[in-house]
């Protein structure tokens, strides 16, 4: 027999309901920076973009390494200035703190270089607001301990005519861009030692001597961040300790570890 036709859609049935799955959310919006993240960008930056300028703060980063020559070695922050511990005195009370101007031209700090192994601490400090506090500067390492003031009211200012040559002059306000291509001078003929033999390339780093009464006088808020130099002088278990204490005894805020 012939198949009969299928029968037609009953006029009253309504159509088949067609479920649809919602639509998907829209994906989060980021999260914005922390600022404990924009200050280590602008750190970064200010870094990167340093060259020499009379204006120090264009000029890269002031950065204080610990060096053994601290107040408290629970608060390295703190300067060389107890007249009742020895490792504060040389000679006489150190009146000073040494701190090193870097950028990638002259990235050098104390503990980096053909002189690791003085090193006995590999944190430091990044530090903002004490430009103004500069007494004097030097693309060397002057072996200032025991100097007044690091030696900046003795020494002649570089570049005057009864200065001459003398490898330990210092560089004073207004002379800063100099003291950055001093600097920078020095690093590069200790990359290129075929084109200057003889040159002495230990202590690649320079130093800026700030007086101890300023520089106790800006803490806490001169501490931009603290960083660890470098794993490859041990861990930065010590970095880590010392920003833990250092945002205890401030209260501090959105302080990077670097």
């Amino acid at each position: 027999l012939p198949l009969s036709p299928p029968p037609p859609p009953h006029p009253h049935r309504p159509p088949p309901i067609v479920f649809h799955p919602p639509p998907s959310p829209p994906p989060p919006s980021p999260r914005p920076p922390t600022a404990s993240a924009l200050r280590a960008a602008s750190i970064q930056q200010r870094f990167r973009s340093g060259e020499p300028n009379d204006d120090i703060t264009r000029a890269g980063l002031l950065v204080k390494m610990v060096d053994g020559l601290e107040d408290d070695d629970a608060e390295p922050w703190h300067a060389c200035h107890s007249s009742t511990d020895p490792k504060c005195s040389s000679g006489h009370r150190i009146d000073h703190v040494s701190v090193s101007l870097i950028n990638p031209s002259t990235p050098a700090v104390y503990g980096h270089g053909p002189h690791k192994s003085e090193v006995k601490h590999n944190v430091g400090f990044v530090l903002r607001g004490l430009e103004s506090k500069i007494a004097c500067a030097m693309p060397v390492d002057g072996g200032t301990v025991s100097m007044r003031v690091g030696g900046c009211e003795q020494r002649c200012t570089c570049g005057e005519p009864r200065c001459g040559y003398d490898a330990y002059c210092v560089y004073r306000k207004r002379q800063f861009a100099a003291f950055v291509r001093a600097s920078e001078q020095r690093v590069k003929r200790c990359t290129e030692p075929h084109e200057h033999p003889g040159v002495s390339c230990d202590r690649q780093y320079n130093e800026i001597i700030i007086p101890t009464s300023d520089w106790e006088a800006a803490l806490p808020k001169s501490i931009y961040a603290v960083m660890c130099l470098s794993e490859e002088h041990g861990t930065c278990d010590e970095a880590r300790s010392v920003h833990q204490r250092l945002i205890n005894a401030y209260n501090l805020h959105s302080l990077p570890l670097l």
